[in-house]
């Protein structure tokens, strides 16, 4: 999963890096789903090292996507708490894509863009000065990227 989330996005903006790091991300569990649900499922609690590494991956993922749009330095409080609430709902957003099948990636990735850009910028409203660039965010979210087809 390191590895995947790791690779040099493609794209010239931070919200095309993005959303090449979110299709990436859809794209390693879709190819690895039935390890990626029983983990989601079933061993997140069940072992505190399992738990713990599945933790500082989300960590880094999200810390990363910060690091994208300006953040320097520590996380403030209402970042952190936006952006685990945002892997939730990705995590989410994945587990039922899995189940259905039924929504295209694409859509999935203009999904969590969208809901990721309304997030960051509600934190920043709420709390001024977190150290994002939430025009960014924004304007990737209004920017969808190229549809299939």
């Amino acid at each position: 999963m390191r590895a995947v989330r790791d690779a040099p996005a493609g794209g010239a903006s931070p919200g095309e890096r993005i959303r090449a790091t979110i299709d990436r991300h859809i794209g390693f569990i879709d190819d690895n789903a039935a390890g990626y649900l029983a983990l989601m499922r079933g061993g997140i609690g069940s072992d505190p090292e399992v738990h713990a590494l599945v933790e500082e991956l989300r960590w880094e993922g999200a810390e990363r996507i910060l690091r994208a749009l300006g953040a320097t330095g520590p996380v403030p409080p209402i970042l952190r708490s936006t952006m685990r609430g945002w892997v939730g709902y990705l995590d989410e957003l994945i587990i039922d894509h899995l189940a259905h099948h039924d929504v295209p990636r694409w859509q999935l990735v203009e999904l969590a863009v969208a809901a990721l850009a309304t997030a960051l910028q509600t934190a920043e409203s709420l709390a001024p000065g977190t150290g994002i660039d939430v025009e960014t965010a924004a304007a990737a979210a209004r920017s969808p990227g190229p549809r299939p087809g």
